[in-house]
Formats: structure tokens, C-alpha cells, sequence
């Protein structure tokens, strides 16, 4: 049985519509001080992550809402 985790930091635009970003890449057991300042960090670059919506630019990380660890049990029944 293989396990696998991810990390998934949940923003939300101005709209309030969630927007979720999985980094393939984290350290584990990161504390809650970590990822806050992190994500702070991400909300803050605003003209870097942009969505455009009928002609109108959002951007999806401006406000910092839930980060958590989601972890999978993956067992493989078949494989040829």
C-alpha cells in the first residue's frame, strides 16, 4: 500500500470564491506559524497570479483562508 500527502492552501479571491493551490513540492509536519507566513507571502503578489473573468482581472490568492494535509492510502488491486 503506497501513502501519499498532499498539502492544499485554500485563498479566496475578492468574490469570496475559494481557489485552492497544491505545491508538488513541501516539507512535511510544517507548523501552523510556517504556512500562515507563507501564504501571507503569496497573497501578496498580486501581479503575479491573475485570473481574467469576462474581461475583468481576479486575483485568486488574496485572502488567506485554511491550509491543510490531506493524505492518501493508495493500494493497488491490478497492474500489468
Amino acid at each position: 500500500m503506497e501513502v501519499q500527502k498532499n498539502l492544499v492552501l485554500t485563498f479566496k479571491d475578492e468574490k469570496q470564491q475559494p481557489h485552492k493551490l497544491m505545491p508538488k513540492y513541501f516539507k512535511e509536519n510544517l507548523t501552523e506559524e510556517e504556512v500562515k507566513k507563507v501564504m501571507l507571502t503569496i497573497s501578496k503578489l498580486t501581479n503575479l497570479f491573475v485570473i481574467v473573468d469576462d474581461g475583468k482581472s481576479i486575483m485568486p490568492y488574496q485572502v488567506v483562508e485554511e491550509a491543510k494535509y490531506i493524505t492518501k492510502d493508495i493500494k493497488v488491486i491490478f497492474n500489468s
